[in-house]
């Protein structure tokens, strides 16, 4: 498979996973904390987190669209791009602990992505590029349980 066919197979993974709107909320428990998560976790999604899942989506594309027209010089600019996207990302956690975990392994595999597909794409190195998506697929693998988390609780990812 060649490195265009893997960062657009990736990218389109990712896509997928964070629209995952309809699992059912079967994990959801009448204890008061966990109500309580749901709406810390809900109030998350309205104040930052929708707005950048929806970054991730939107610069995860742009590069794969990059990867798919061989335009290098695009993918170097968009990697930087998504590299802002995901510090922005950091500075506002998940405020439920276990959804955190999969969501800062998934910022730390993105920083790396990011900072693999920058070299590669400036040196025109394809070991680095292999290696960027090596560690897109890890962020996406995080990102599709946080997708999974966050509609097991009642808040569509």
């Amino acid at each position: 498979m060649t490195l265009t066919r893997k960062v657009l197979a990736a990218s389109a993974a990712l896509a997928t996973a964070l629209s995952l709107t309809a699992v059912p909320a079967s994990a959801q428990s009448s204890v008061r904390s966990a109500q309580t998560i749901k709406v810390a976790v809900a109030s998350w999604g309205h104040a930052v987190g929708d707005a950048e899942i929806s970054a991730f989506v939107r610069e995860v594309t742009n590069i794969s669209i990059d990867a798919g027209n061989d335009d290098i010089t695009s993918l170097a600019t968009d990697c930087q791009v998504f590299g802002t996207t995901i510090t922005s990302a950091q500075k506002h956690p998940i405020p439920d602990t276990a959804v955190q975990v999969h969501w800062s392994q998934a910022l730390k595999d993105g920083q790396l992505f990011v900072s693999y597909c920058v070299v590669g794409a400036d040196q025109l190195n394809d070991a680095d590029l292999q290696q960027a998506v090596s560690y897109e697929g890890e962020m996406n693998t995080q990102l599709v349980i946080v997708a999974k988390m966050l509609n097991a609780v009642g808040v569509p990812a």
